[in-house]
């Protein structure tokens, strides 16, 4: 409940026709009294419904970020001060300096303060910050996946290119073994 219901009621109950002060001044204190009670409550639930909320958020292992329509940072969880390696006082406000389309994932380089480059995939929707519309990012460092893919794709180049050298060096060494013993090799053997 809020303030202006139990006002409300209040009103209400004066403005009835058929009420007498002195007579329905206990019910309507009681009613106030319970009113007040109940909207205590429902504070107390919605504390720790934020509390459990902001928890989650918090502890969540990817960034998260608002962005206004324009791109400006509004909020940064924990890991996305890690990402950004900043603090997110020094960053809400600030542009976030990246294309965001609501519904797409993309990769995107983002550089820290230590110089280092890292490889970030973004997952955006669209959602209300302060009663404006605004972008719900989750921001994942992919960079040590994308070196482990980059290099078993080198690794199976290399092992692919060792293969195809062994099959020849095979060939070659079948071809002299034979000529050897006089004969042609048939398809089969090679």
């Amino acid at each position: 409940f809020r303030s202006k219901e139990i006002v409300e009621a209040v009103r209400k109950a004066i403005l009835k026709k058929d009420f007498k002060f002195e007579t329905d001044k206990d019910i309507l204190m009681d009613r106030i009294a319970q009113l007040e009670e109940d909207f205590s409550e429902k504070n107390r639930e919605l504390r720790e419904i934020q509390i459990k909320y902001k928890d989650i958020i918090e502890k969540n292992a990817d960034g998260i970020i608002i962005l206004t329509k324009e791109g400006v940072l509004r909020f940064v969880n924990s890991a996305g001060e890690a990402l950004f390696g900043r603090n997110r006082d020094d960053i809400i406000g600030r542009p976030f300096g990246f294309p965001v389309i609501a519904g797409e994932t993309a990769e995107i380089e983002m550089g820290s303060p230590d110089g280092k480059m890292k490889i970030v995939e973004i997952r955006t929707a669209e959602t209300e910050w302060e009663e404006e519309g605004a972008y719900l990012a989750s921001l994942r460092d992919v960079s040590d996946r994308k070196r482990i893919e980059s290099e078993l794709r080198e690794s199976e180049k290399k092992y692919r290119a060792e293969q195809k050298h062994n099959q020849e060096q095979l060939k070659q060494t079948l071809n002299e073994l034979q000529n050897e013993l006089g004969r042609e090799p048939t398809d089969r053997e090679v």
